[in-house]
């Protein structure tokens, strides 16, 4: 229980209450679809048990970096219901294509903690030169890789970025890059779908 007396699962209840409204008013026509955005995949996954969605959107749980087996069985389960997938924050909050934030945090690679993370950003970027790829284009195409995800969002205040964004997201990578990454122990072996 909090300190106010209030059982721990009470906000879960009246998020709850608030999606069966919306389904109410999409029953009357007044809403066209309902969906979610969660950083953390099984926040949505509990929702989607409770009401019908139409849509989803990850939040930086389904990147080239991390891609959990469960949750790759849940997207699947996902577009078996004809539920879109929209993936977002597919760079760690810009640290995969060289920013300084990874998940919502400054890093250092004075850190012990952090250091795997600048080892593996280290590797990657190595093998997108080597492939003549950009990290953002190999993040995008990785995430357009999973059947069920229907659209990526790629947030940019520069307006001279769109048509880069339209060409990572319309150009496959090669194959062999992928190869790359699963011979690197950057990319699971077993990843079915590149």
């Amino acid at each position: 229980a909090s300190r106010l007396g209030v059982r721990p699962d009470t906000r879960f209840d009246d998020v709850i209450g608030i999606y069966r409204a919306l389904a109410e008013l999409k029953q009357q026509g007044h809403v066209l679809g309902i969906g979610v955005d969660a950083q953390d995949w099984r926040m949505i996954e509990e929702i989607g048990g409770a009401v019908a969605l139409d849509w989803v959107t990850f939040s930086g749980s389904l990147t080239v970096m991390r891609h959990p087996p469960e949750l790759l069985a849940f997207i699947a389960r996902l577009a078996e219901q004809d539920i879109g997938v929209i993936n977002s924050g597919l760079f760690h909050t810009g640290f995969l294509v060289g920013g300084k934030f990874f998940d919502g945090r400054v890093v250092s690679p004075e850190s012990d903690s952090d250091r795997p993370l600048f080892a593996w950003r280290k590797c990657f970027v190595a093998l997108c030169e080597a492939h003549g790829i950009s990290p953002m284009h190999a993040c995008v195409q990785f995430s357009l890789s999973v059947p069920g995800v229907v659209a990526v969002a790629l947030n940019t205040s520069h307006a001279d970025r769109i048509s880069e964004h339209v060409t990572v997201v319309a150009t496959p990578v090669p194959p062999q890059f992928w190869a790359s990454l699963q011979e690197e122990g950057l990319l699971a072996n077993d990843y079915p779908y590149v």
